[in-house]
């Protein structure tokens, strides 16, 4: 069964059965289900009744777990963007304001408005307020918190700290605002949370044709990724030999061919200038509402401080643009790597990260030969110009895969809130 096909016919009767009674009478008392969509960035309303989708519902990327919450409606975590959303009666979707690692799964607390959000990323558990729609306290429980499970009276949670775990955690949930940890108990089993089951593994070339089919339908058939992974063909060699000829070129613009501690000074300044940029990378990502902004930006920048090691054949312009080169690398790579992240479904994500670093080395397979050849005919200076030739022609990929508008593009780092 497809997964279309199971999430119409199995999903929404069991992720969140009917849609709480307060909110099925703000809909004129129709009998609705909630079924998370997290690879298409939306929450589908299934009409129970006559057995069809009601109304699909946008929200921020990745929804995956999704609790009724009572007379407040339900709540969303999205797991891969540290977020929760809330959709209330009118479903409507609403941010909750609060900043969290990995939200996980929600319990809600009988009578008071509150919810608690596992969070295993941080080890913690958020206590979310939700007639304020935001995180008001944490508590934290010792291990990476999965499943919650709260006693009938609301007084008791407990949290299994692991995916198969050998340690629950107890807490006091009598105040539900604050609830406290009590301490931990270990079972003579392991506590088991849903999650993915060990595929049994088939003959290779069964497995190869897999891979493929979930590269090509993950990857290549989405045109956000498709053109980021064209573009990486382009910008791949190019790093590559852009870091080890410069070795020789500096030797050679130093006018000292056994001056070997220039080499060193190269690999310290392009060190330097990465752990750098990668301090920057937030800041960086900061100055633009979109990731693909800011990859544009440092993209033509990169292939201007190529343009410039080629241009300019002096020690001391190519160690300055070197260091702007490094910096611009060193940020570039987590801003590109946190949109296509955001991107992939996370069960696909391992196979389509290894697809684009496969599409990475192919384009060193044929840039670094040619740049190699033509520093052999003409010098590394024009071996430098056409590298940042070669860098420039991937800006227009970058600008098709912003033209796809994912929300992966779009999405703001949270916000942390006073508890």
């Amino acid at each position: 069964m497809d997964r279309r096909r199971f999430l119409g016919l199995a999903a929404a009767p069991l992720v969140l059965g009917a849609v709480p009674e307060a909110l099925a009478r703000g809909l004129d008392g129709l009998p609705l289900a909630l079924v998370t969509a997290d690879l298409e960035a939306s929450v589908v309303a299934v009409d129970l009744a006559r057995g069809r989708i009601y109304r699909r519902l946008r929200t921020p990327a990745d929804p995956r777990s999704i609790e009724s919450v009572g007379a407040f409606g339900a709540l969303v975590a999205h797991t891969a963007l540290g977020r929760l959303t809330l959709i209330d009666q009118g479903l409507r979707v609403h941010e909750i304001e609060g900043e969290l690692g990995a939200p996980r799964y929600t319990a809600a607390v009988p009578g008071p408005s509150y919810a608690y959000v596992s969070d295993s990323d941080r080890s913690e558990i958020a206590v979310v307020a939700l007639r304020r729609r935001r995180i008001v306290a944490r508590i934290h429980v010792g291990g990476p918190v999965r499943h919650l499970s709260l006693d009938r009276f609301g007084r008791r949670l407990w949290a299994v700290l692991g995916n198969v775990a050998p340690t629950v955690a107890i807490l006091d949930a009598s105040r539900a605002a604050r609830p406290r940890l009590l301490g931990t108990l270990r079972p003579p089993f392991n506590a088991h949370d849903v999650g993915f089951t060990p595929e049994q593994g088939g003959r290779p070339l069964a497995e190869m044709r897999k891979i493929a089919e979930a590269s090509i339908e993950y990857g290549w058939r989405v045109p956000a990724v498709k053109w980021l992974m064209v573009e990486a063909l382009f910008t791949g060699g190019v790093g590559i030999y852009g870091f080890y000829a410069l070795q020789p070129y500096l030797l050679e613009l130093y006018g000292d061919p056994k001056a070997y501690q220039v080499a060193g000074l190269v690999a310290a300044v392009v060190a330097g200038a990465q752990i750098v940029g990668g301090m920057a990378a937030p800041r960086i990502r900061r100055m633009f509402k979109r990731r693909t902004s800011a990859l544009l930006v440092t993209a033509t920048l990169s292939s201007a401080s190529l343009a410039l090691m080629g241009a300019i054949e002096s020690f001391a312009v190519v160690i300055a643009a070197v260091v702007v080169w490094g910096l611009l690398f060193a940020a570039t790579m987590p801003i590109r790597q946190a949109y296509l992240n955001g991107l992939i479904p996370s069960r696909q994500r391992a196979t389509i990260l290894s697809f684009d670093s496969m599409m990475t080395s192919s384009g060193g397979v044929w840039a670094q030969p040619a740049l190699g050849r033509a520093a052999d005919a003409w010098g590394y200076a024009p071996s430098y110009l056409i590298a940042a030739g070669i860098s420039t022609l991937a800006l227009p990929f970058i600008a098709l895969s912003r033209r796809q508008n994912a929300e992966a593009d779009t999405v703001q780092p949270a916000v942390a809130q006073p508890a």
